[in-house]
């Protein structure tokens, strides 16, 4: 009987219960560290996205608004949630805020949104500097965020955007002075 009992070919109960808790334990860390991995993918293309659609529209807004010959709104040296401006011989162009999108508008026309729905922008802000030199500015604040309509925290991220847009003298303007 004592023979039988030394006898090493097999696996005890306690050996057995070591390696399963090893093995729970190692599967356990790797699949936190999967899922840690997951969410800060997401969270990059969270950054990624309104770092794209940011620079997107700052791009359009510079097209835009850079084309004017005429600023009609903000007054010079004010601030304004929207900016309204026109080309010689062209309808009058807006731009302004309407349910978390920023919309370009030609009198007449439709508004066209400037960001995609998965992106809400809460504020944008239009300064009319004053004039020192040929070149009106106009300084534009805007803040953006992704869209978080499932409440996931990895998608929650916003950030404010600054630019400067100057407007040049078209070439062949002249003054004249009386």
């Amino acid at each position: 009987m004592k023979k039988y009992l030394l006898n090493k070919n097999g696996m005890t109960l306690l050996e057995i219960l070591l390696y399963l808790s090893l093995a729970s334990v190692v599967l356990l860390s790797v699949s936190v560290f999967i899922t840690s991995i997951f969410r800060a993918r997401i969270k990059n293309e969270a950054v990624v996205l309104v770092n794209e659609e940011a620079a997107q529209i700052i791009s359009q807004l510079q097209i835009e608004i850079s084309e004017a010959d005429t600023i009609n709104q903000p007054a010079e040296g004010a601030a304004a949630a929207s900016i309204e401006f026109q080309v010689t011989g062209d309808p009058v162009e807006t731009i302004d805020l309407q349910s978390q999108q920023i919309i370009y508008t030609l009198t007449g026309n439709l508004g066209i949104a400037l960001n995609s729905t998965k992106t809400n922008v809460t504020n944008i802000n239009f300064t009319r500097m004053n004039t020192v030199s040929d070149n009106e500015s106009i300084k534009v604040e805007f803040s953006i965020e992704r869209d978080n309509s499932s409440g996931l925290q990895e998608y929650e991220f916003s950030k404010t955007f600054y630019t400067t847009i100057n407007i040049p003298r078209k070439t062949g303007e002249t003054e004249t002075y009386l």
